[in-house]
Parts: structure tokens; sequence; C-alpha cells
């Protein structure tokens, strides 16, 4: 696994107590001058915001829309999430289904308010952290309730507002199953009252992707092939048809093997197997490959 570090200013920035709004305009100036762009971005990004205790409400605002319009704008695929997206956003910004910290908590929201569609699996992760706390006194929705009390508040009531009217159709807000279930385990804990709340029998939660543990030093791509690993492969298949040329390539990712098939379409092509320190390295590399192909004129299929 390759050794990351900071280059400068944000090396300097990193090392103070505060964000303030100044090293804010530093950082856009000289580290970000194009936004959040790249895996390393991410890694600088996250490896700031976990090294300064205190923070401006200017780097607050530039976490949450840089790494939000980043996971959702640039990465596959573009516009939406994915499972694998999903996958990431968990183990990076949860531990045990709670979302770390508030301002995680609002990027979390900002990514579902610009992607189209959200992820059931996210909204129920969501609505989660109101249940969180009120009945556990934990999560990223605790520290921003005005009120320390276990009764709904008009401020909880338009948070679970927030969450659901992505999927709103005409003004009427549609449902699932799923996060419906929530709701109802919120009110069934609520109506149990403060001494019976956690024995209340309540459906179960439908499952979420649990999240690996989080590193706060080396953050590995979007398209983390880690959670994919039940299902076995993850496979990106590309076409390139021009003029007489008319050629496929194909890259599967299989823990930390990476095979890559190319040839022209209608023929068995070739096969190349590489193996590699990581899954993580393996899947850095099966992300360079498909953007090299990518700036070449190849297509997904």
């Amino acid at each position: 696994m390759r050794e990351f570090r900071l280059a400068f200013p944000a090396c300097v920035v990193a090392g103070k107590p505060r964000l303030t709004a100044a090293d804010v305009g530093l950082l856009r100036r000289h580290v970000f001058p194009e936004g959040i762009r790249t895996a390393d971005d991410i890694v600088a990004v996250m490896a700031l915001n976990g090294s300064c205790p205190e923070k401006c409400p200017e780097w607050n605002a530039f976490f949450v829309e840089q790494l939000a319009d980043f996971i959702v704008h640039h990465t596959y695929p573009q516009g939406s999430l994915d499972a694998v997206n999903l996958a990431w956003i968990i183990r990076m910004f949860t531990t045990d289904g709670a979302v770390n910290s508030p301002l995680e908590l609002e990027l979390v929201l900002h990514i579902m308010e610009i992607s189209s569609p959200v992820p059931e699996e996210l909204r129920v992760l969501a609505l989660d952290q109101l249940r969180l706390a009120i009945t556990d006194d934990v999560g990223g929705y605790r520290p921003s309730r005005a009120v320390d009390r276990r009764g709904i508040t008009r401020q909880d009531v338009d948070y679970v507002v927030r969450i659901l009217k992505n999927s709103s159709d005409r003004g009427a807000i549609d449902v699932t199953p799923a996060e419906h279930a929530v709701l109802q385990r919120i009110e069934g804990m609520l109506a149990a009252g403060e001494d019976r709340a956690l024995d209340q029998m309540v459906d179960p939660l439908p499952p979420v992707a649990q999240p690996a543990p989080a590193i706060a030093t080396e953050v590995a791509p979007i398209a983390e092939a880690a959670a994919d690993g039940a299902a076995g492969e993850l496979v990106r298949s590309l076409h390139f048809e021009q003029g007489a040329s008319r050629k496929f390539w194909r890259a599967a990712l299989r823990g930390n093997e990476l095979t890559v098939s190319y040839g022209r379409i209608g023929s068995t092509g070739q096969s190349l197997l590489k193996q590699f320190d990581t899954p993580e390295r393996a899947m850095r590399e099966m992300e360079k490959l498909v953007d090299e192909k990518l700036r070449k004129g190849y297509l997904e299929d």
C-alpha cells in the first residue's frame, strides 16, 4: 500500500488546531483549484478534516459540496449512485450504522439531494439516524437536535421530510416499505415510553451493507470492490467502433486479481491476469485502465 503525504500548503494547514476561512481559500486556490477530482484529492480532504479539531463554516461547506459533487458527478455511474458507491459511503462515514458526525450526516443528505435516483438503503440509513439520536443518544443527528428529549419535534419532522422529499411525485411523498419500517420503529419506541422503549417488539430493519473500518490516511477510490466480494466479480466492459475498427475491452476484478480481456469484437480475444498485494491496489489499477480507455474513445457497454 503506497504512502500518502500531504503536499504544501495542505501539510501546513493540517498541523493547525483550527481550519479558518483563510485556510479554505488557500486550499481552494493551490490544492484544489478545480475542486475534488481524484482519489488522492479525497485522501487529502479526509486527512485535513480528521487532523483539525475545529472547523469554520467555510470548511464545512467546502467539505460537503465538493465531496458530494465528486461522489455523484465524477465517478461511475455519473449522476447517480450504485451499490459500490453506497457501500463506500457507508464504510467511510458510518460506524455500526451510526453516521460519525453532523458534518458527515450533512454530506450524506446533500448526496441524496443531488443524486437521482437515491438508493433506498441510503434513505433508510438517514432515517435511522433519528431513531439512534432519540433512543441510543448516538449518531450524526444527535448533536444537532435542539431539544434533548425523546419526543418528536418540529426539527425532527423537517429532517424526515428532507430525506423523503426526493422521492416525492407531484407533492406526494412515496414511502417504501423499508422506510415505513423505520418510521414505525421510531413510533413504537416512543409509544412504549422511556423504560420500555428498547424492549418494544418491532419489525427488524432491512439489512444494510456493513461498513469496514475507516482508514483516515488511506482512502480507497469510490468504486470500492470490497462490498461486492460476496457477489463475485466486479466487471467493466467497454467497446470501440470507429471506421473499420471494432474492438472490445473488459476488466474483471475478483479480490486482488485483475483479469483484462481485449480483442476484435466477435473473436475470443486475449486475456491477461494481474495479481496485486491488496484488493485496493487492484481496484486502483482497474480504474486507471478504464479511465485510459474512456479517454481514447471507448464506450461502456
